[in-house]
Formats: structure tokens, C-alpha cells, sequence
């Protein structure tokens, strides 16, 4: 007997991403189109979480409403907007240069994808695992990101300015001086953040032995736990966990995760009750 809860949790993810591709293809990747592509994807994400949610208790809110609907306007409704910015703004830069010697241009356009995808997952990748281990300011950053303590489709996008801007120019930046096509920079753009925002959702998709290969939220929900041995891993910020592969910091078992949100250290110094708090908490001693 088909049972539609089932078929959205193995099937869900693949039919949103491949369906939003295909929609920003067909509008010839139009930065409005990209826009809009993500507002509709935050709009069926609220339905699903309400079908099939990963936990049902993250549904519940505790307190947190305020700052959530405060992040929805400076990063919901302007986080997209600056990442889009930024990635058509080096597709401008893009434009002006000298042509890359390297060729990568010329290849076949599945290899020139799949290898533009991996690239632009790897610096990221490394600002975002030293923002956990190495640097104190870089970590305040990100701090805001880890302060929830659940997931779901609205506090997902819990994002300081500066940490948006850098994972946009990380990722894209080297895919223009390699000489990818604009086109093809601004689709990795596109897939990289459609991951990103369905990876923090409350919805309950299972990709079984594809959590080798795409950074999803069975894997994801790890990096916000609580305890710091599980929360200092899967550290890939774009569409694909490779990187985690390649330098030892997959971590995605199966069993139901535990507390989630800010390391004990953290806890104790993170405005929690303070919006502008948390803004200038990178730059305060």
C-alpha cells in the first residue's frame, strides 16, 4: 500500500532539488528567479515539517519566537539577497578579467559541474572548521549560527553578516579564477544554498548511503549538537560532504541526536536575550 509519508522522507529531497534546478534553468538563472526559488522552497519546507518532522518537540516554541522572526528579516528575506549579490557580483568581476589558461572552460560541462561543485565546497570548508577549532573571533561569528537549540525552517538562517558574505566568496571566488563559465558559477551558487537551507530544516528526509555524497540534515544536525566531540565535525558548508570525507570529520550515526545548540564555554558569554548582542558579540572583548 503506498504510503505518502514514506515516499516524501526517501524521495522528498530529491524531487525539491532537481525540480528547483530545473525551474532556474528554464529562467535562464535570473537572479530574481533565484530568489524566489527560495522563498517557495521556505514555504513547502513549512508544510513538510509539519507532515513528516525529524522531532516533533522542535515544533514547540520555547521562548526563542522574538529572535527567530528577527532573524527572518535580516537573514531570511536579506541573507539570500546578499548571497545572491555576492555571487552575481563575482560573476561581474568575473567578466572583466583575462581568460584562464587552464581550460577548464572547454571541458565537458557534467565534468566542468561536478568538479566547480567539489572546488568551491573546500575553502569553506576549512573557515568553517577553523572557526570551531582555531580562532576565537572567527568562532563568535558563527557562534549565532549554533544558538538554537533546535532546528527548523525559520531559526536555520540564523546567520552573522560577515559569516554569510564569507561563505558566499569562499565558495565562488576560486571557480572565477579557474575560469568557469559565469553561468556555471552562479548554478553552483544556486545548488550549494538550496542544500544549505533544507540541511536546517525540521523534516524528517532520509537519503540513507547519499549521505556519503550530499551534506544533508541526517548529517548536519550532528554539527549543531550540544557535546563538542559531535559537534566539531561534518564541517562542509556546501551541497556536497566530501571534504568531511577526505580529512577525517564525517560523523553521521543512526540514532536520535541529542541537545542541540552553543558548546558549554560558549554558553556562558552568548547574549542569548539580545538581538544586537549578538551582531556586535564578535567585536566585543
Amino acid at each position: 500500500m503506498f504510503n505518502m509519508k514514506n515516499f516524501l522522507r526517501y524521495a522528498g529531497f530529491y524531487i525539491l532539488l532537481l525540480g528547483s534546478v530545473i525551474l532556474f534553468t528554464f529562467y535562464q538563472f535570473n537572479p530574481v528567479a533565484f530568489y524566489f526559488i527560495f522563498i517557495g522552497t521556505i514555504l513547502t519546507a513549512m508544510v513538510l515539517e509539519k507532515f513528516i518532522p525529524y522531532d516533533k518537540s522542535w515544533t514547540e516554541y520555547k521562548g526563542d519566537l522574538k529572535h527567530d522572526i528577527l532573524y527572518a528579516f535580516s537573514t531570511i528575506l536579506l541573507g539570500p539577497f546578499v548571497k545572491t549579490f555576492v555571487i552575481y557580483m563575482i560573476v561581474k568581476l568575473h567578466s572583466w578579467m583575462p581568460e584562464s589558461n587552464l581550460g577548464l572552460g572547454n571541458c565537458h560541462l557534467v565534468f566542468q559541474f561536478l568538479t566547480a561543485i567539489l572546488i568551491s565546497g573546500f575553502l569553506p570548508y576549512w573557515y568553517h572548521r577553523l572557526s570551531h577549532t582555531s580562532s576565537r573571533f572567527l568562532w563568535k561569528i558563527h557562534s549565532i549560527h549554533h544558538s538554537p537549540e533546535k532546528l527548523y525552517w525559520l531559526n536555520g538562517f540564523r546567520f552573522h553578516p560577515i559569516n554569510a558574505v564569507l561563505n558566499a566568496g569562499l565558495s565562488l571566488f576560486p571557480l572565477m579564477l579557474l575560469g568557469f563559465s559565469s553561468e556555471l558559477i552562479i548554478f553552483v551558487g544556486f545548488v550549494n544554498n538550496y542544500v544549505s537551507i533544507l540541511n536546517h530544516t525540521n523534516i524528517d528526509f532520509r537519503l540513507g548511503k547519499m549521505n556519503l555524497i550530499f551534506n544533508m540534515s541526517e548529517c548536519h544536525r550532528w554539527h549543531h549538537s550540544a557535546k563538542l566531540e559531535e559537534g566539531n565535525s561534518n564541517f562542509s558548508g556546501g551541497s556536497l560532504i566530501v571534504w568531511d570525507l577526505v580529512f577525517s570529520s564525517y560523523y553521521c550515526p543512526r540514532k536520535k541526536i541529542g541537545n542541540l545548540g552553543l558548546f558549554n564555554e560558549s554558553r556562558i558569554t552568548f547574549p542569548y536575550k539580545s538581538f544586537i548582542g549578538q551582531i556586535i558579540y564578535p567585536f566585543r572583548k
